[in-house]
């Protein structure tokens, strides 16, 4: 995957974890395959990312669903990206971010829980607004994905309040 990544530069690629304190194991563990394949070289995706020299058309995410996850944000940040970001998805709890914990981000996406099942329906609207407030006061990106309307996942921002009608992009 991280050869398809380098030779095709034109697409942004956005990878999202929940676990990014396995970086450095998995990504020795593909250095050693690719070493023991015989395409080792010092120009290899895995040996340039893992000398501090992230590609450039890689968004990194952490998901964070709930503030029991915002410890998931140092392990991302200690990883190489020209781009970090959290995936908010699902919201299943009120998140109230510091501006401070978002230092070093550039992009969240938010989104309510989809399926059959979804949980935190109710709280989410007010959870959401105070994620794109605190967000934007930290001059982070925020990509708001869909959320629940009259009982349904709504992906149509024109279904939603105006303040919640935010889909940016982070620059690269």
């Amino acid at each position: 995957m991280l050869d398809t990544i380098r030779r095709c530069d034109q697409v942004t690629w956005i990878l999202c974890t929940k676990r990014p304190q396995n970086f450095d194991s998995r990504m020795k563990a593909a250095l050693d395959k690719v070493d023991a394949s015989g395409s080792w070289r010092p120009t290899h995706p895995i040996f340039r990312w893992l000398g501090g020299s992230p590609p450039k058309n890689v968004i990194l995410l952490a998901s964070v669903e709930s503030p029991d996850y915002k410890r998931r944000i140092a392990e991302l940040l200690r990883i190489p990206a020209v781009c970090h970001g959290l995936s908010v998805e699902p919201l299943l709890a009120d998140m109230r971010f510091d501006p401070h914990e978002l230092l070093g981000l550039k992009w969240l996406i938010v989104g309510c829980e989809s399926g059959p099942k979804r949980r935190y329906q109710t709280e989410y609207e007010a959870a959401a607004r105070s994620i794109i407030q605190v967000s934007r006061a930290a001059g982070v990106e925020v990509f708001h994905k869909q959320m629940p309307v009259n009982g349904k996942v709504s992906h149509e921002p024109s279904d939603w309040p105006e303040d919640l009608r935010v889909q940016e992009w982070p620059s690269l």
